[in-house]
């Protein structure tokens, strides 16, 4: 990782308007666990870019060193900005389950059930988890039996 951020760090220097190298070097400064200069580069790429995309970035680092409220805080940035972004509220609601925030979890859970377009096994079974934790096993039975239903199910209609 040293020599991606290098090379990256000469890219930068020749055209530091190219938003993508910021996100690039972040990467190699995260896998080198360099996270504050991570988070910068990310910053950088999102100012520059204006894609909301790289704050599922900054909050991964965030989560990496430990700081879940800071991540936390930019799901909420996205989620506010991008409601329909159902990954934003799945992560959410993963952080906030980490948290011990089941509560919160669930909430997320339900958000990204309420707009998600692809298959939602994985987010039934996430939320039964939360509810499981809060001791409301009626409805952690009901998401689980919800997850397999949709188990069962072919995500592709045969032709």
């Amino acid at each position: 990782y040293p020599k991606a951020i290098e090379d990256m760090t000469a890219f930068i220097d020749a055209a530091p308007d190219k938003y993508r190298a910021y996100a690039w070097r972040g990467t190699a400064y995260e896998q080198n666990q360099q996270m504050d200069r991570a988070i910068a580069d990310y910053r950088t790429a999102l100012k520059k870019s204006g894609n909301y995309e790289y704050r599922f970035y900054i909050a991964r680092a965030f989560q990496k060193m430990g700081r879940m409220n800071d991540a936390v805080a930019e799901m909420t940035a996205v989620v506010k900005q991008n409601p329909e972004e159902d990954e934003a509220w799945i992560k959410r609601a993963t952080l906030y389950f980490d948290m011990a925030k089941y509560k919160e979890a669930i909430h997320d859970y339900t958000q990204a059930l309420e707009t998600s377009f692809g298959s939602n096994e994985t987010i039934y079974r996430a939320r039964a988890r939360a509810y499981e934790k809060l001791g409301q096993k009626d409805l952690a039975q009901k998401d689980l039996k919800k997850a397999e239903e949709l188990q069962k199910k072919p995500t592709v209609s045969p032709i």
